[in-house]
């Protein structure tokens, strides 16, 4: 099976273990009341996790032995060749965003497990996306601090770059 389909395969796998789960864990902690106002709490979480699990595993996925790193692919793609300090930076950009994702994961299932429900419910449908935009504005501003001497993508660029396919990605 291609990396690709494996990817798929885990994600399948994880939600239709964690669905159950969802549900057995909002009935446990006694989130009772309308069947609806439950219903759309567990999908706001399955939404959360597909997204953000999907993202890690495309991310940590590119820095397994013999792949090329997701932002090392992208800054390739924008740039053309690139120097052995970009690789390096762009390995480990990758490597930060696999854990920014695995951080919401568990950022996520730490606050349904602990927290009131609209504090989970305000982290996986309002913070979520503010998250993202902040961890792209600080490796951009990072960056241009660190590599003042490099040309550098803007934030547009980089997502233009994102959706093209490549092989083995």
């Amino acid at each position: 099976m291609a990396a690709g389909g494996r990817a798929k395969g885990w994600a399948v796998l994880v939600a239709a273990l964690a669905t159950p789960l969802l549900v057995h864990l909002a009935s446990a902690a006694g989130w009772g009341g309308s069947a609806l106002r439950d219903g759309l709490a567990v999908a706001a979480g399955l939404s959360h996790g597909f997204v953000f699990g999907g993202l890690f595993l495309l991310f940590a996925g590119t820095l397994r032995p013999g792949r090329e790193p997701l932002a090392s692919a992208m800054a390739r793609r924008l740039r053309g060749p690139l120097p052995p300090e970009i690789e390096r930076y762009t390995r480990r950009v990758t490597l930060a965003w696999a854990i920014f994702f695995a951080a919401q994961l568990l950022g996520s299932a730490v606050l349904f497990a602990l927290a009131p429900r609209p504090v989970w419910l305000a982290f996986v449908t309002v913070f979520d996306l503010p998250l993202v935009l902040g961890m792209f504005g600080l490796e951009y501003l990072w960056r241009r601090l660190r590599y003042r001497g490099h040309t550098h993508s803007g934030p547009r660029a980089m997502l233009r770059a994102f959706p093209a396919r490549r092989a083995g990605w």
